[in-house]
């Protein structure tokens, strides 16, 4: 066993890229660890200055600590005032400044004396960016202190929701949780909290990119560890021999197991150096319920004793999942149907986890998920339960329950597979197996042969490799994505359409004119309002037809927000008008969706799917043939080569642009059939989100415009995964590489970390930045192209060395 153990450790490892690819996760986890430390928290202040504020309480009890920040902000309080009346002086008139210091007198009275040009601020340069930050360090030391208070809350509010005859019924989920609740806070009565800073160990313990990387980890382990000997045929070698089932699983399973541990202690144990190194980690002897986010903690435990909780069971998720990715990749004898099953099931456990409520009925599938599991940190800061068929349960000891029976069912599964499997060859697809027995038994029938080089590449590509199922499963994805497509509504878009479609197609005198003379009818109900109001008091009009006249007032009020949305838009468009830019009044809320936040958030996913599923369908491209040797043939040939690489980049370019509609246009469809086509034809300038753009196309030019990048894009992306089909060979590193190149932007970017967008080709695959026509932006799509161009061309000039290699080409 130790001989084989050994032999793994040095197969694994002989790659020089499995080397740069860990220590590249490693060092990728460290630095976007170190950059999360310095990001803003807050408005205007960083994790560092929040360690700054707890530096000056250390020496202070919660209370003390919680007085001295209600001070300093009083203190920054009355600067402000200070300065507004000395800013003000100047331009108010007496009454004015009469009102301003009756409303501020009772602080201006106490810091009579103050003197605003004296330095006043502690720890960041503005003003109210230091009011925002003493004030998010009150309310965390404010729990601290009246943490005693909290717990007696605890009690007599259970008391008063028991008696409630909302929540009073006995035998419910929620009369049990209830009365369960301040049983499990009783120990913790007495308990007195310290004001520290927490920052350093969140920073190390709630790092999502870290979970994300260890996945990718887990996953590179087991496409190297078992899917490699598959693709270079070894494991024909392997298996006849005396020790090629049980011993070789199981020395394999156990290496992937060491290694995941110890990858999953060392990301976190650099993460909790990097959190200690740059925000501290205070006293490791303090209760868990000083940590912020941690108050309502049931644990009597340290915070050393939650940071070796943490870590165990960070290690046990990790082994779960690990088994669990183990097992797919002992199943699938394909690295694309091994990756696709896996993300599959991982965003199936993902939307689960999210969209279903601890207290329903349906909790059993939201706790016994193994992205719960994955989600340590969550079991320690509450006290949670499960609604179990009405009764309460705690989620602790079920999802210890629930890891040790997935451990054991995939890490058998794994080894049985590897044990009883009939055969180790095969690429076969069972789908086309099926179809061949039962379809009509046409293969009696007279075949013909195929003699196109493009059709023998197309019918390689969405065939053999199963490219058509891949579409399949985009196109479903898409469908259910935009299906239930939710319209984008703010609370006055109603009234808003209500107006702005009277403007549509007039001239613009006329649609100000119609819009103030709707303003004129909320001036004139205002004034009959008010008539109202007195005669009902001098009792000239009786109380109905007061009544009714404010309530048509409230009615016509209501839509009076859509009428000031509806007049700064003309008021926008009149002034681009008068400075000579064209511009149009029209319904702009579809627009909106498209171009805001949540049109661009959609823009990011479709992109990586995108991606995705480029990845999946061209990986294969070059590689299968450089694997099985298949190229040398093909170069030998009359038209192989150069010939065959045309074909083969025509197929793929079909490939990659039913992919890049099914990515993009259900977006379109579902937006503009939701909200119309209004402004299609409009000035580019009419649409106030889009003002910095310098030219002045029309709309539907600018959408073409975006739609060509993003089509550049999209053949940058195929040219980079061909480049990497042709030089790499080994579909697996393929994989992996073009993962971390096109989809690991992706994640960092829906996380909200952006700036790690300009260094891939996310910008041109999403059409974000088109209107900014900066230096930089053309210089990024001009290099974009030209790497484009690069991979293509290296690609087709690949030069493929014609020896036979020893043993012959099998």
């Amino acid at each position: 066993m130790a001989g084989l153990f050994k032999y793994e450790w040095k197969k694994l490892f002989s790659k020089k890229i499995m080397i740069f690819l860990l220590i590249f996760l490693f060092l990728f986890n460290g630095l976007m660890v170190y950059r999360e430390s310095r990001q803003n928290i807050g408005y205007g202040y960083q994790r560092e200055d929040v360690g700054k504020v707890y530096d000056d309480l250390e020496n202070m009890t919660a209370l003390e600590a919680e007085i001295w920040l209600k001070e300093r902000i009083r203190f920054l309080d009355a600067v402000d005032v200070w300065r507004e009346w000395t800013d003000g002086q100047s331009v108010w008139t007496e009454e004015e400044r009469q009102a301003f210091r009756e409303y501020n007198r009772e602080i201006m009275e106490e810091y009579s004396d103050l003197n605003i040009n004296e330095g006043y601020l502690l720890y960041l340069n503005n003003l109210q960016n230091e009011k925002r930050l003493l004030r998010t360090v009150l309310e965390q030391v404010s729990e601290v202190a009246h943490y005693r208070e909290y717990l007696d809350g605890i009690e007599n509010e259970a008391k008063i929701m028991t008696s409630s005859s909302l929540f009073g019924e006995p035998g419910t989920f929620i009369y049990r949780n209830i009365v369960r609740t301040p049983q499990a806070y009783e120990h913790l009565k007495g308990q007195i909290l310290p004001a520290e800073d927490s920052e350093g160990i969140l920073l190390a313990t709630e790092s999502r990119v870290t979970d994300l990387l260890l996945l990718c980890l887990f996953l590179l382990l087991g496409l190297s560890m078992l899917l490699r000997e598959r693709e270079e045929g070894t494991i024909l070698l392997i298996k006849p021999t005396k020790k090629g089932y049980w011993d070789t699983i199981s020395a394999k399973f156990i290496l992937f197991l060491i290694l995941t541990t110890v990858g999953t202690v060392l990301f976190y144990l650099s993460n909790l150096i990097i959190g200690g190194r740059t925000l501290g980690l205070g006293s490791l002897e303090r209760p868990i319920q000083s940590m912020k986010g941690f108050l309502t903690s049931p644990y009597e435990m340290t915070v050393g004793g939650y940071l070796v909780g943490f870590f165990g069971a960070k290690v046990s998720a990790a082994l779960v999942w690990g088994a669990l990715i183990f097992c797919f990749c002992t199943v699938f004898k394909n690295a694309v149907n091994a990756c696709l099953v896996i993300g599959a099931l991982f965003l199936a456990e993902i939307v689960l986890y999210q969209s279903i409520s601890l207290h329903s009925y349906l909790s059993p599938f939201k706790i016994m998920n193994l992205v719960c599991l994955a989600n340590t940190d969550w079991f320690f800061c509450d006290y949670l339960n499960m609604n179990f068929l009405g009764w309460p349960v705690n989620i602790v000891p079920l999802c210890i329950l629930l890891g040790l029976l997935v451990f054991g069912v995939f890490s058998w599964g794994a080894i049985h597979r590897y044990m009883t499997e009939v055969s180790v060859q095969s690429e076969k697809s069972r789908l086309l197996e099926f179809l061949r027995k039962k379809g009509n038994r046409r293969a009696q029938k007279r075949r013909q042969i195929r003699t196109g080089l493009f059709g023998k590449e197309f019918f390689k590509l969405f065939i053999m490799e199963r490219a058509w199922i891949l579409l399949v499963i985009f196109a479903f994805l898409q469908w259910s994505s935009y299906r239930n497509f939710t319209a984008y509504r703010e609370p006055d878009d109603q009234s808003y359409y209500g107006y702005i479609i009277k403007t549509e197609g007039v001239s613009l005198s006329e649609a100000g004119q119609i819009l103030e003379s709707e303003n004129e009818r909320f001036t004139q109900k205002e004034e009959e309002l008010r008539q109202a109001s007195e005669d009902y008091e001098a009792g000239t009009l009786s109380r109905s037809k007061y009544e009714a006249i404010r309530l048509s007032y409230e009615a016509l009020n209501q839509t009076r927000t859509g009428l000031e949305r509806a007049m700064a838009q003309y008021e926008y468009v009149r002034n681009e008008n008068r400075e000579g830019r064209s511009a149009e009044l029209f319904y702009d809320t579809g627009w909106k969706a498209l171009l805001e936040q949540n049109g661009r958030q959609a823009d990011v996913k479709n992109a990586g799917l995108l991606s995705f599923f480029l990845i999946l369908g061209l990986a294969a491209v070059f590689s299968i043939e450089k694997r099985t040797q298949m190229e040398l043939l093909l170069h030998t040939c009359v038209r192989g080569g150069e010939s065959v690489c045309i074909r083969k980049y025509l197929s793929c370019f079909f490939y990659g642009t039913i992919a890049f509609f099914l990515a993009y246009v259900p977006q379109y469809l579902a937006v503009f059939g939701t909200y119309g086509f209004h402004g299609l034809m409009a000035p580019l300038r009419s649409l106030e989100l889009l003002k910095d753009v310098p030219f002045n196309v029309p709309l539907w030019v600018y959408l073409c415009l975006v739609g060509l990048s993003r089509y550049l894009g999209m053949l940058v992306a195929v040219g980079l995964i061909l480049w990497l089909s042709r030089q790499c060979g080994d579909l697996i590193h393929i994989l992996l590489i073009a993962m971390l190149l096109l989809e690991l932007p992706v994640f960092l970017c829906l996380m909200g970390l952006t700036g790690e967008m300009s260094v891939s080709l996310l910008p041109m695959m999403t059409g974000a930045d088109m209107y900014r026509f900066t230096v930089w932006r053309i210089l990024y799509w001009c290099a974009a192209i030209g790497i484009g161009v690069w991979f293509y061309f290296r690609t087709y000039k690949e030069e493929v060395p014609l020896e036979i290699p020893p043993g012959g080409l099998l």
